[in-house]
């Protein structure tokens, strides 16, 4: 039995002293957006770039800007990769509406503290979720 795929991410990244955050896909899944599951593991790290099989499957993790990882570890962090994956056309009063429910006050101050690293594009959802 191996372990799960999360628990090598972390593992690695404690181990090579670098911190990890999960792609846009896996955040979409995390934060219940869509029921797709990944057809692959990434995750973005501001360590090394590699590929990790374990089993018959493929962990890989892919080096990020600092911007990409503002937020690393955190709900916030998850909610921005999600909102960059969408992308500014596909944000929808759905969308806000379910990331809105899963924001607590602890979650909406990081997000106030890493919104100067997200793309342009985002500030008006980034603000409305804010004011919530």
């Amino acid at each position: 039995m191996y372990p799960s795929l999360d628990d090598v991410a972390k593992a690695i990244s404690k181990n090579a002293d670098s911190k990890i955050q999960v792609s846009g896909a896996k955040a979409l899944h995390l934060l219940g957006l869509t029921t797709q599951v990944p057809a692959q593991t990434v995750y973005l790290t501001d360590g090394q770039s590699k590929n990790i099989q374990i089993g018959q499957t493929i962990l890989t993790l892919k080096h990020a800007s600092s911007k990409v990882m503002a937020g690393a570890g955190s709900k916030a962090g998850v909610v921005l990769q999600a909102i960059r994956h969408l992308g500014k056309n596909h944000i929808n009063d759905r969308i806000f509406d379910q990331l809105s429910q899963q924001l607590n006050r602890h979650d909406k101050q990081m997000l106030r503290r890493i919104v100067r690293f997200a793309p342009y594009w985002t500030k008006p959802a980034l603000d409305k979720l804010l004011a919530a």
